[in-house]
């Protein structure tokens, strides 16, 4: 299986890299730092992007099987909570849209409010 994962750099997208890849899966990892990119495993293909950034995420998703969205600012509280909202909200819109565009078959999304919940939905058929 050929899995995205957004977030890749981020502690729940690394690791879930490192579970996708000793289940045997590609996995091609989304991701907005270079530097940080460094530390993602050297089998991980890197795609350079944003949740907010639909081009850059159907690019992504080409011939992918499903999509592992971890993407999301966790913290507490922004310089500009506007910017909570285009992350958490426009950003898993972004990325949802892209997967039903691309076809995906598996949608998996975590959602982190303020570092205190989680907020998950498996999707096996849009």
């Amino acid at each position: 299986m050929n899995y995205m994962v957004t977030g890749s750099t981020g502690f729940l997208g690394m690791n879930l890299i490192r579970i996708l890849l000793d289940e045997g899966c590609q996995v091609r990892a989304l991701f907005r730092s270079p530097e940080k990119a460094k530390n993602l495993p050297p089998e991980v293909i890197r795609c350079k992007g944003d949740i907010l950034d639909p081009e850059s995420l159907a690019k992504a998703m080409e011939g992918c099987d499903g999509v592992f969205h971890a993407a999301a600012f966790a913290g507490v509280s922004a310089e500009d909570p506007h910017d909570i909202f285009r992350l958490n909200v426009e950003g898993t819109g972004n990325v949802l849209e892209a997967a039903l565009i691309s076809g995906v078959a598996l949608f998996c999304g975590a959602l982190f409010w303020g570092g205190g919940g989680i907020f998950s939905r498996w999707v096996s058929s849009f």
